[in-house]
């Protein structure tokens, strides 16, 4: 897991739960594509490596989609609570 330089250390550790770097590893040791490195930012997470995807690769594609979506929920709600103006305090699992 890595964080810009400016990131508090406080913001990495409210992120990166230990359910969530359950999740990670978890994904990690799955059938699905994954790619060779992942971003998320900009509420887009980015899965890349060498190579194309392809029609036959739909299932798999499917798959990865399907169980990225708890890790995804937990970046968007975490991003939604450190924005501006929000009032609740991070908590999460």
């Amino acid at each position: 897991l890595e964080a810009g330089s400016g990131t508090s250390d406080l913001t990495v550790r409210e992120l990166f739960t230990p359910a969530l770097i359950a999740a990670l590893l978890d994904l990690a040791s799955t059938d699905c594509y994954l790619g060779e490195y992942l971003d998320f930012s900009l509420g887009r997470l980015v899965l890349a490596s060498g190579g194309t995807i392809t029609a036959t690769d739909g299932p798999a594609v499917e798959e990865t989609l399907r169980r990225v979506t708890p890790v995804l929920e937990r970046f968007a709600h975490f991003a939604e609570q450190r924005r501006p103006g929000a009032d609740a305090p991070i908590r999460g699992s």
